[in-house]
Formats: structure tokens, sequence, C-alpha cells
């Protein structure tokens, strides 16, 4: 579900998975442009960006983020 404004739209769980692939697609298309075909690792997730963060911090035993756009 998406909240814009007060209204929340609901979307089919299809439609959800398959925005996902096509994200995930783009995300590992950019970096193999730029970086080339190396084996970097890349994880893709979906959520509150503080809570995924810190989640996959925490799943790696993590004791430094570094972050950038």
């Amino acid at each position: 579900a998406y909240a814009i404004g007060t209204e929340v739209i609901t979307v089919s769980p299809e439609l959800e998975q398959s925005r996902r692939v096509e994200y995930e697609a783009r995300v590992r298309g950019r970096l193999a442009r730029l970086l080339g075909e190396r084996p970097w690792r890349c994880d893709v997730r979906f959520g509150s960006p503080a809570r995924v963060i810190a989640g996959a911090a925490a799943e790696r035993s993590a004791t430094m983020l570094v972050a950038g756009a």
C-alpha cells in the first residue's frame, strides 16, 4: 500500500513483485555499466530506509556503514 496525502492506495502483490524485479534489474544493469562485470555484492531491499539499513548492518554484524549518493 502507498500513502499519497491522506489516501492509501493498495496495489496487487503481483504488480508490486514485478516492480521490484524490474527495479533490481535496472540497479544491476547500472552497476555493470559503471563497474564492469565484477563479482560485486548487490543487495536490493525495499522498505523504510533507516530500518532496512539498520537491519542489513545487524545481519552482517557491521561496525561501520558508508553511504553516499
